[in-house]
């Protein structure tokens, strides 16, 4: 018996392998993800998967299911960002996948924004300020790949 408690005590002590966003989140900087949706045919999302090297998640709390995930609160100071983009153009043979690093300090009180620009062959991704879309990091060009997927149902005659 007390070799399970103390395994069971072990493991909730055991860090998270998830980014942890800062709890006094009062002035803190935050950074949101972007997307567009045209039509089924056009569309495109630019999001945060890691930050600082810690996966982030996007599993919305059982006790809030209105939190808006999207805008994630961070400290201030300097951060690497690991960014996801997913796309699907009229005129691409997609949908398509590009992943991209950027650096960026963020200020205590200041809104970003991911941003990126879907090129012939590549994505081009930034971080700007949200309110006034200046640049605030490098931009960094990533080439895409063509997702292909294959159906979980197999239909046989």
């Amino acid at each position: 018996m007390v070799l399970i408690l103390s395994v069971f005590l072990t493991s909730c002590a055991t860090p998270s392998h998830y980014y942890q966003p800062p709890d006094d989140a009062i002035d803190a900087p935050s950074l949101t993800n972007s997307s567009h949706h045209k039509d089924l045919s056009d569309w495109y999302r630019f999001k945060v998967t890691y930050i600082d090297d810690m996966q982030v998640s996007y599993q919305r709390p059982w006790f809030n299911p209105l939190k808006n995930m999207d805008t994630t609160p961070l400290q201030g100071g300097s951060h690497s960002v690991i960014i996801k983009s997913e796309f699907n153009k009229d005129g691409y043979d997609c949908p398509c996948i590009a992943i991209g690093k950027l650096t960026f300090e963020a200020q205590e009180g200041m809104t970003y924004r991911v941003a990126g620009e879907i090129l012939d062959n590549s994505v081009d991704f930034w971080i700007e300020e949200r309110e006034s879309g200046k640049a605030v990091s490098e931009k960094t060009n990533a080439d895409y790949i063509k997702i292909t997927y294959s159906s979980p149902i197999t239909i046989v005659y």
